[in-house]
């Protein structure tokens, strides 16, 4: 797929963490230099350094553009640290979630604006737009800007082929994680909207526009407002968006919003190790997936002994981070023994490493610190613990569980047997996730969009132990691993803890610890074993990037590059009737009328029956091709509104008689008991389903 991308290049990355004392995150400036990396500043037509500009409130920002190729990806940077711009602006790419909410707009304006500048001054002419999560969502906008002045076409008419070949992925699930800005503040940075793009004040702010904060500008709406296909990151990820980003469409049904689900992966070239890479490899097919596939063919003995080969080589990396973390910081040498001591190279070791966010419940495994102290301090069956991540750097709460870890890993009780790992990053993260023989993932679900750490673990025959949100409803089938939790979720976040706790501790007692240490006389685990080969089988193969761009490409990149083609073929000429078509019955829409609606006979209505239904419509200008009539039936809720909805098109059967409406009708099958509800809608007719901004009639 040719591909290429766009970010920026953040001149203090994110951070370096130090645990001052083994407890205390400290957080250090990566200090980010172009020529410690391997980038190359990307040159004009006469060789001089590339540069954008950017308007902003009293300056003109200049951007340079730095690139390095990631594969077969060119992957551009942009870089706000030139000698020419003001103090301020150059802090504009200094670091990664840093500042205020003025900050970050002008981060999202360099990103979505300076993107799409920089592409056009490189003669880049993408086919389709995909912006990942609201902070590129400004994109759309100067996408829009530049083709309004050059064909003509009204700000509607311009949307429509904007969103055409443009493709938006959500990454969270949780509202905090959806930028949104004041009136006050967008209309700093974007009050020259009406003069481009030719419409009042107020239809612009509609675009961020959401039914739950009126007056603020949302990033994600409006990137759903200027995207033809909107996904989430899981199936479940999905399901959660479409009641999250409801409110940016209230006249739809939360089940029908057009958010579909393209499962995220990890680069298995990357992501496996050498020795697992041959082992499969030696079992055949054309690609490491498919060599994957036919792990459950590899040995037990084998499967052990690439488990040990691991295993040995994270507790060699591990004792060697460790002194040098202790050297580094002075520390305790007597502790640093005592730690050492207990690191034994027989115990299961079990990982949890990733960004500590709250929601993550790093802290869930230390619940009951009497039942996990038993765990770990079974001579015959010992038990470790490594933990490790980075909290923002603004995450008070995140800040003191770190904290608090590193206390239990100095206590005397779990010394050697818990172990708060400094740093981690992507060469941690290279010995430390294929080595653990347990990756534990424990989020607070439905928070988890997807997660790919234990997609990673996986590839090296790491068992997942996770909470059963994101990729893991996905990818567990009862063998490979073990899922904490059920569907239901407790009525309380307090509930759902202590639920997932006692079932975390269940599960290792029960049948983790077991079957690592239920040996054969050869010393090979067989039940481990087992899982570990469809480990290998079901998870890499599935969770692989090369599937998961498989997937883009097929739903959402050629459709849309061969739409964008069309339209670019006649400089959006005879293309665009068909966006003026669906404009037309937007405004005409808002004229239609329901004046009428009967059921049949609902005095003893069972599962199984089949009402009759007649609907008249007033569909003034429009006519009935241009649009649906539906009925849904569900069960009521206590609020009135209505739940397990099922959609039944109507037929329009032709004059009703009364006041030139059109009689609809239809049959409703009743598939469920209780107290049921009724409603009838008009929407525009698209093969496709309903779209974000589409105007609904209700009755």
């Amino acid at each position: 797929v040719p591909l290429v991308a766009v970010g920026l290049l953040y001149r203090a990355g994110y951070m370096r963490q130090v645990l001052r004392g083994g407890t205390q995150q400290e957080a250090l400036p990566e200090r980010v230099d172009p020529a410690d990396l391997p980038l190359t500043a990307v040159a004009g037509t006469g060789g001089e350094p590339l540069e954008v500009t950017l308007e902003l409130p009293g300056s003109e920002a200049v951007l340079r553009a730095w690139s390095t190729q990631v594969g077969h990806v060119t992957l551009y940077l942009l870089d706000a640290d030139v000698a020419r711009n003001r103090p301020e602006d150059r802090e504009l790419t200094r670091a990664l979630y840093s500042g205020d909410q003025e900050m970050r707009i002008r981060q999202e304006i360099v990103l979505g604006i300076g993107g799409v500048r920089l592409l056009r001054a490189l003669g880049i002419e993408p086919s389709v737009f995909h912006v990942n999560e609201g902070h590129g969502a400004f994109a759309a906008l100067e996408r829009m800007r530049h083709l309004l002045a050059e064909t003509g076409l009204t700000f509607d008419e311009g949307r429509e082929v904007i969103r055409a070949t443009t493709v938006f992925t959500t990454h969270t699930p949780v509202p905090a994680g959806h930028d949104e800005f004041p009136e006050e503040l967008v209309r700093r940075y974007f009050g020259d909207a009406e003069l481009w793009a030719g419409v009042p004040w107020e239809r612009f702010m509609s675009l961020g526009a959401t039914s739950a904060a009126p007056g603020r500008f949302n990033m994600t709406g409006l990137a759903v407002r200027f995207a033809a296909r909107v996904n989430g990151v899981s199936v479940k990820h999905a399901e959660v968006s479409r009641s999250l980003l409801g409110r940016f469409a209230p006249q739809l049904l939360p089940a029908e919003l057009p958010i579909h689900a393209v499962t995220n992966g990890v680069h298995l070239a990357f992501w496996t190790p050498p020795v697992v890479r041959a082992a499969v490899s030696a079992r055949g097919g054309p690609s490491l997936a498919d060599g994957f596939r036919a792990a459950e063919e590899i040995g037990d003995a084998e499967a052990w002994g690439l488990r040990t080969a691991l295993r040995d080589a994270l507790g060699e990396s591990l004792i060697d981070h460790v002194r040098r973390t202790f050297a580094r910081q002075g520390d305790s040498p007597s502790l640093l023994a005592e730690m050492e001591a207990g690191l034994a190279p027989d115990a299961l070791w079990i990982g949890f490493a990733r960004r500590f966010a709250t929601y993550k419940r790093a802290g869930l495994i230390f619940s009951d610190e009497d039942r996990l102290l038993r765990l770990l301090s079974d001579d015959q069956r010992p038990v470790r613990l490594l933990i490790a991540g980075k909290a923002h750097p603004r995450d008070a709460a995140a800040q003191e569980l770190i904290a608090h870890i590193g206390r239990l890993a100095r206590d005397e009780r779990f010394v050697g047997r818990v172990v708060l790992i400094e740093n981690y990053d992507i060469d941690v993260a290279r010995w430390l996730v294929p080595g653990v023989d347990v990756w534990l993932n424990s989020p607070r679900p439905p928070l988890e969009a997807s997660g790919t750490s234990g997609m990673k673990a996986a590839a090296g025959g790491a068992l997942n132990l996770s909470v059963g949100d994101g990729w893991w409803l996905e990818g567990w089938d009862g063998v490979n691993g073990w899922r904490i939790g059920g569907d239901e979720l407790a009525a309380t976040a307090a509930q759902q803890d202590d639920e997932d706790a006692q079932m975390l501790y269940g599960l290792l007692e029960r049948e983790v610890v077991p079957e690592f240490f239920d040996r054969g006389d050869d010393g090979v685990p067989l039940r481990w074993t087992r899982r570990v080969r469809r480990a290998l089988a079901t998870i890499p193969p599935a969770f692989d990037a090369a599937r998961m761009v498989s997937d883009y490409r097929a739903w959402a990149y050629e459709p849309l590059a061969t739409v964008g083609a069309e339209l670019r073929r006649d400089r959006f000429g005879a293309a665009v009737e068909a966006f003026r078509d669906i404009l037309r019955v937007r405004r005409l829409l808002r004229e239609v009328t329901i004046t009428d609606a009967t059921v049949g006979d609902v005095t003893a209505v069972r599962p199984g029956h089949v009402l009759a239904i007649d609907v008249d419509v007033l569909l003034g200008d429009l006519s009935p091709p241009d649009v649906l009539v539906e009925a849904l039936l569900g069960r009521r809720d206590d609020e009135g509104g209505l739940q397990d909805v099922e959609t039944f098109a109507l037929t329009c059967e032709g004059p009703s008689g009364a006041d030139g409406a059109l009689r609809y009708g239809g049959e409703l099958g009743v598939r469920s008991s209780g107290a049921l509800g009724y409603a009838v809608r008009v929407r525009p007719a698209r093969d496709e389903g309903p779209a974000f901004d589409d105007p609904v009639v209700w009755a």
